[in-house]
């Protein structure tokens, strides 16, 4: 993209700024995070907000807040507590995030969520994105809040036909957004700006013409179907991983196990299993993957259900089966903690969504009331 383009567009720079918090002013949702200033409350929203869509956010953000009003309750939780509230949500690691960063903010900022840029981006789950969007969203500093959103508005707007990537996010979309911002509104555009980008300038079938920008859009006045920007990197198609997982059984407690902290979805809950290996059937990984993980031996009595959940690479086919214990001690290692649970209280422990859809599927074999 020929840098050109962005200094011709900073030429009518306040035009754009006084047309978009014009616009943001009369179309703006009314969302909770949007009703307070307070740091902490725009700090957990803007961190639910990674990765999870506006609507599934909501109850989420309401049930957080009541059970964790301010940072010193966060921080004196227990890790399974948040966990357990945060359940549901999926990308688990932003909720030890949040965990770890409370503490650090309650023992060395006296519980006050940090106005310096350095500061905030070095706690836990801060990126250039969360770092930028805290400070200007609460404390109004002029940083650049750069999501999703705001890079497909930019690519439109400045027509970058690239492939988008780290360079051209640091390099040129970032630097356009901070001189854009204008002064004492760093909160009200970089909202206004992912705000457009969510409910005019969208993935597919964008507004253009509902657009408050679209006199300086290159992408409007010069291509086609400006949808096809920004362009991505084609994502490769990973392998599919068949995982054998056993509900185990015993004296009407079922056997549970807590993930690593270092791996996806670490420090959940989950029924003991793992990959099946070439040339083994679902049932014997099963067997083989409970002896190995637990230390005890079980029969396979019956399936439960299969069903596919995809990641960003690669996909998996989870079996569950319902297993009879029948001998040996549990081994518990220092990255895996196991334990028998009443059935009944199941639903006191954080679990992945795939493991809680089996939890459902037990209640109702076993009679067992949520």
């Amino acid at each position: 993209m020929p840098i050109n383009y962005s200094i011709s567009i900073l030429k009518n720079k306040k035009t754009l700024q006084k047309k978009i918090l014009k616009w943001f002013d009369s179309h703006k949702r009314d969302l909770p995070w949007r009703r307070t200033k307070d740091p902490y409350a725009i700090w957990i929203s803007e961190f639910m907000l990674q990765q999870t869509q506006v609507e599934q956010v909501i109850p989420y953000y309401h049930r957080f807040l009541k059970r964790f009003p301010d940072v010193f309750s966060l921080a004196n939780a227990s890790l399974d507590n948040v966990m357990k509230v945060w359940e549901g949500m999926g990308y688990y690691r932003r909720a030890k995030y949040l965990y770890n960063a409370a503490k650090i903010i309650v023992s060395e900022y006296k519980g006050i969520v940090p106005n310096d840029y350095e500061a905030l981006r070095q706690l836990p789950g801060f990126g250039n994105y969360t770092t930028g969007s805290v400070l200007s969203i609460a404390y109004n500093q002029p940083y650049p809040a750069v999501d999703g959103n705001v890079i497909r508005v930019a690519a439109r707007l400045l027509k970058i036909t690239k492939v988008i990537d780290t360079t051209i996010i640091k390099k040129i979309i970032t630097p356009f957004i901070f001189d854009l911002i204008p002064d004492g509104k760093a909160s009200d555009f970089n909202q206004a700006l992912m705000e457009l980008g969510a409910l005019v300038c969208r993935p597919a079938k964008p507004d253009c013409r509902q657009c408050c920008w679209k006199h300086a859009c290159l992408a409007f006045h010069e291509m086609n179907d400006p949808s096809v920007l920004p362009k991505r990197k084609k994502k490769i198609r990973g392998e599919i991983r068949h995982i054998a997982v056993a509900v185990v059984v015993k004296n009407r407690k079922i056997l549970i196990a807590r993930r690593p902290d270092n791996v996806i979805l670490g420090n959940l809950w989950e029924f003991p299993g793992g990959k099946q290996k070439k040339e083994e059937s679902i049932e014997d990984a099963c067997l083989r993957e409970v002896r190995e993980e637990t230390g005890i031996t079980i029969r396979i009595t019956n399936p439960i259900m299969s069903f596919k959940h995809h990641y960003s690479h690669y996909s998996i086919v989870l079996h569950f089966f319902y297993g009879r214990y029948l001998g040996g001690r549990l081994k518990n290692r220092k990255t895996t903690k196991l334990r028998w649970v009443p059935m009944q209280e199941l639903t006191r422990f954080a679990f992945p969504k795939a493991n809680q859809r089996v939890i459902s599927r037990i209640f109702e074999d076993y009679g067992v009331s949520d």
